[in-house]
């Protein structure tokens, strides 16, 4: 697995380095995208404090098959990422995020992933924990009928 790091911070790099080193991965780390090696990486992760439209649209134009970014505060421009990760965190989250990514094809196999192992933590929680947790939040449900139902 080919991960490419794109950050300033040299305690987000450690750790980083750090959870590495438990998976079957290289790492590429720059600090700028004009420093981009290649264009074909399996994770791209970015620190959110070098965010910017610039490198989102290179980003955009690279191979990739999952993005994380790693965050102070969650803004709208984020949505893109198929996993957001708040700062601090502690290395065993990423790495088993990491490993969970590891071997997965394409895309839709790592949403499907992500998307079942939210879905298996939330129904362990406690009802009183959800609620605490959706207290103040507004749910919007959307449900698509495939075509030809009735």
């Amino acid at each position: 697995m080919n991960i490419l790091l794109i950050n300033k911070s040299i305690v987000i790099s450690r750790l980083v380095t750090i959870c590495i080193k438990d998976i079957n991965a290289s790492l590429d780390e720059i600090d700028d995208i004009s420093n981009l090696r290649r264009d074909n990486y399996d994770i791209i992760i970015i620190d959110q404090q070098i965010h910017s439209n610039e490198l989102e649209n290179s980003i955009n134009q690279m191979m990739y098959k999952s993005k994380i970014i790693l965050y102070n505060e969650l803004e709208d421009t984020l949505d893109d990422y198929d996993i957001k990760i708040k700062k601090p965190f502690l290395p065993q989250k990423l790495i088993d995020i990491l490993s969970g990514l590891n071997g997965l094809k394409n895309k839709n196999d790592i949403k499907e992933k992500i998307d079942n192992s939210l879905i298996e933590e939330i129904i362990k929680m406690p009802s009183q924990k959800i609620k605490d947790i959706l207290a103040g939040a507004e749910v919007t449900i959307k449900i698509k009928f495939p075509k030809g139902s009735k």
